[in-house]
């Protein structure tokens, strides 16, 4: 068996007399009894346990929190740390399913968003009668957004089924967490990345356009200095030709002569 170094605070939570102790007995135990006891707080068992849906070790430290509602304050403050939950009614107990919604709420104030799974209890006692059917629970399920397990605590029916779903689901939605968070890393860093390129072109930018305004310059003043050159070749050449004509006599001149 591979090294377990995965811990997952699990916690049981519904009305009294849904077969919540009985649960995690059976599950951790093997065990099972018709006595009915009730929980005071809460109780607390570990064992590990191989999910096959996710192919990982683990181990489950399971927490059945009372179900009455004088314990509701004591029990609440056992909530945090949750990893994952069990949402418990009992097929023959009407007032417990329609109690799910207010216990789902009362999970999610203590831990947030955490994996969940609708446990229908006592399936064995189903019947035209049943104050809770099947489709009852398949359209809560349905409504909670939540896969469900139908489980008979008493001959194990069901019980390992409901953990590797739970168990399964949790490590499913971690993965998409990862996924996630590496997506939005990439981005991030190609965010950066992007940022970082436009600001090295700015640059780039900015040193060549100084450096065409400083190649520019000494053009300029070459060109100023070969204007002024030529303006002062100009103005020689016309005062050599002003003084040549002053000094070569005319025709009438000569016939003077």
């Amino acid at each position: 068996m591979e090294e377990i170094d995965i811990t997952l605070k699990c916690i049981v939570v519904g009305n009294g007399e849904v077969g919540k102790t009985s649960l995690i007995t059976r599950f951790v135990k093997g065990d099972f009894t018709d006595e009915y006891k009730k929980t005071i707080g809460t109780d607390f068992l570990e064992t590990e346990f191989f999910c096959e849906s996710a192919d990982e070790n683990v181990t489950l430290h399971l927490w059945d929190t009372a179900g009455q509602e004088v314990f509701s304050t004591m029990t609440r403050g056992y909530y945090r740390g949750s990893a994952i939950c069990v949402l418990a009614f009992s097929t023959v107990d009407r007032a417990s399913f329609e109690a799910v919604k207010k216990w789902m709420g009362r999970v999610e104030e203590e831990c947030g968003p955490i994996p969940m799974i609708l446990m229908q209890n006592k399936i064995d006692l189903l019947s035209d009668s049943s104050e809770v059917s099947l489709k009852d629970g398949d359209r809560l399920a349905e409504e909670l957004d939540l896969p469900i397990v139908r489980t008979c605590v008493k001959d194990e029916r069901g019980v390992r089924e409901l953990f590797d779903t739970l168990v399964g689901t949790y490590f499913e939605l971690k993965e998409e967490q990862e996924a996630a968070e590496m997506i939005h890393g990439k981005r991030v860093i190609g965010e950066e990345e992007k940022e970082t390129s436009s600001e090295d072109l700015s640059q780039k930018s900015k040193k060549t356009k100084s450096a065409d305004k400083s190649k520019s310059k000494p053009k300029e003043k070459s060109q100023e200095k070969k204007t002024k050159k030529k303006r002062k070749v100009r103005k020689d050449q016309s005062t050599f030709i002003d003084i040549s004509k002053s000094s070569i006599p005319s025709k009438q001149d000569k016939c003077a002569l």
